[in-house]
């Protein structure tokens, strides 16, 4: 079934606020999407994405069939999401607290000391290099069992060349009630 030339747009939902909608007309069909931000601001952002293909092959590129305008709007779709910028490239887990401690230092004029060398000293020495939409529970579950694992960290006198720590057998101890062994 072919639908009528008209400037009427047919939407076809993706998502909440993702569109995807297709009008004829007297050259063929075009593809548009439209969006609109979670918690339902304020009407739809709408671009065209390209010209179906009712009249010539697709290509990828400007003439889209079904299947390519839909992985053209979820693109679009991603990029609105995210603001409107595109990544420049993989998006790692130091990439992340790096854009979480600028928005904290943004709202609140300063970034607290045992954030910075939580995120800066645990954190990111061991996940930092990992791709966020790589992150899995085993990797996660890995990173606690390892701190867990690993021995206590003691306040250490600042410009001290290394961390004082206590052993993870102190630790135990300490955590079943015994007191713990002297000269610690």
């Amino acid at each position: 079934m072919r639908l009528p030339v008209s400037s009427d747009i047919y939407w076809r939902a993706i998502t909440e606020g993702c569109h995807i909608g297709y009008y004829r007309g007297e050259r063929g069909g075009k593809w548009v999407v439209r969006y609109r931000k979670p918690g339902g601001g304020k009407g739809y952002t709408k671009i065209r994405i390209g010209e179906a293909d009712d009249v010539r092959d697709a290509d990828g590129e400007i003439v889209l069939d079904w299947k390519q305008a839909q992985t053209k709007a979820h693109e679009w779709f991603d990029d609105q999401a995210r603001g409107g910028v595109k990544p420049a490239g993989p998006f790692t887990v130091a990439a992340a607290l790096d854009e979480y401690t600028a928005s904290v230092k943004a709202r609140t004029g300063a970034i607290p000391t045992d954030m910075r060398s939580r995120v800066e000293e645990i954190i990111k020495p061991v996940l930092g290099h990992h791709e966020v939409a790589n992150l899995t529970q085993k990797i996660i579950g890995d990173w606690h069992e390892a701190r867990a694992n690993s021995p206590a960290r003691l306040r250490t006198k600042r410009g001290a060349e290394k961390q004082n720590e206590r052993s993870v057998d102190d630790k135990k101890l300490c955590e079943s009630g015994a007191p713990p062994p002297t000269g610690t």
